[in-house]
């Protein structure tokens, strides 16, 4: 380590302050540095978070869609589909934006159990980029299934569902007649002329 010897004012003989040494010089450079780099990185962070980090959104998830009536003459409504979502309910913003979002279909009549339609998730685009949100998936291929069987002819009825009915028809005409009593009927005397 370099010593500075002690250096003296010549007119008033006051000890003048030290001359930095060289390794002061570097310590200096280093801790200004390091300061720098925290400052740029601190920034570099802030602006990040507040310009570019973006919340991703899957909005097809939690789709279920509701599928009612006879199989081949079914369509779909917007009002069949639920999306459960998981957000802060408690903020405006995100939920006037789930709460925008709408359904389309790319088959909507005629549906029938095993055909598949593709749900298109609809969404206000300014309010994504205000909450600095990113979409995923804006769709979701649905099987179709549920909906009540029409049989065309007597021949295309299984067996099992055959035996089903008239196991059931068999049960409604026992419980009926046995609620029948005798008294139930009345029969009265009608003499025809010819």
């Amino acid at each position: 380590m370099e010593q500075n010897t002690p250096r003296f004012d010549s007119q008033t003989g006051q000890r003048l302050p030290e001359l930095p040494t060289q390794e002061d010089k570097k310590r200096k450079k280093i801790i200004m540095s390091v300061v720098v780099a925290i400052i740029i990185a601190t920034a570099s962070y802030i602006i990040y978070v507040n310009f570019f980090k973006k919340t991703h959104v899957d909005l097809t998830k939690n789709i279920s869609v509701r599928f009612s009536g006879t199989s081949g003459s079914d369509y779909t409504a917007s009002s069949m589909v639920s999306n459960d979502f998981q957000y802060d309910e408690s903020d405006a913003r995100l939920n006037l934006f789930y709460k925008s979002i709408t359904y389309t279909f790319d088959k909507s009549s005629g549906l029938s159990n095993g055909d598949t339609i593709k749900v298109t998730v609809k969404y206000n685009t300014v309010l994504v980029d205000e909450l600095k949100l990113k979409i995923d998936t804006t769709s979701k291929t649905v099987k179709v299934k549920g909906l009540a069987e029409r049989f065309t002819n007597a021949s295309k009825i299984s067996g099992d569902i055959l035996s089903e009915m008239k196991a059931e028809a068999t049960s409604k005409i026992t419980q009926m007649a046995s609620s029948a009593t005798t008294s139930s009927f009345k029969v009265s005397a009608k003499l025809y002329s010819l």
